[in-house]
């Protein structure tokens, strides 16, 4: 089976807002987590959804699906409450899809943030058939900046060589149960030292396919980004 995880757990405070980042609205008039939610309802690839999100906002995520989505959407669609940190919010994902996947199957979780409301059917079909075919997946897009290093803040002391240089998007894809495997097997102060579980996959020794995202994928983080998501 596959299954998307949603990761709704941000107060936005970069946004400016008092409501989190996402579920504001963007011009079509839509929250932006419901338009993601909807790229995966709607891209005929994926069999279950669950989102994770602050406590305090659950009811009210709930009921924006509930109005946003018809029942034969809703009733795959789960929202449970993320932990502390996105290694933590990722985890209870995990653990929430383990309880229900098939034993017998070959389960593939993708894992996106939920202000990447852009994600479309060609980047999920990459991601679905990278991880079946390496077990782990990522997004990513080149890099067209010249990309520093600077241990200070203040001066630059080193210079990356950009034709190597990836700017990383979601999805991240991977193999369910090898993903559970990891986040549970991990020490959690070791695990809270990854802002991601494809870094998490390279520490532990495992490959990682890239998967071609797109500029058009991008993560709404200021006010001026609700703009592109038209």
């Amino acid at each position: 089976m596959v299954f998307a995880a949603i990761c709704a757990g941000g107060r936005g405070t970069r946004m400016g807002s008092a409501l989190p980042k996402q579920f504001l609205r963007t011009a079509d008039g839509l929250p932006i987590i419901v338009r993601t939610v909807g790229a995966f309802a709607y891209s005929g690839q994926v069999d279950r959804i669950a989102v994770a999100v602050p406590e305090d906002r659950r009811e009210y995520t709930c009921e924006l699906i509930a109005s946003n989505f018809p029942a034969r959407v809703y009733r795959n669609v789960s929202v449970i409450s993320g932990g502390g940190t996105r290694m933590q919010t990722l985890a209870l994902l995990a653990e929430h899809f383990i309880a229900t996947a098939p034993k017998d199957e070959t389960n593939v979780i993708l894992t996106h943030d939920a202000v990447r409301p852009n994600i479309d059917d060609i980047m999920i079909a990459r991601n679905v058939a990278a991880a079946l075919s390496c077990g782990a997946a990522t997004t990513v897009i080149p890099a067209v900046d010249t990309m520093i290093s600077s241990s200070d803040g203040v001066f630059q002391d080193g210079v990356y060589d950009r034709g190597k240089m990836y700017n990383v998007q979601t999805p991240q894809t991977f193999i369910l149960e090898e993903l559970y495997g990891l986040l549970t097997s991990t020490p959690p102060e070791e695990l809270e030292r990854f802002t991601d579980a494809a870094s998490l996959f390279v520490s532990a020794g495992k490959k990682v396919r890239l998967v071609p995202g797109s500029r058009s994928n991008i993560k709404i983080t200021y006010k001026e980004d609700l703009a592109a998501a038209p």
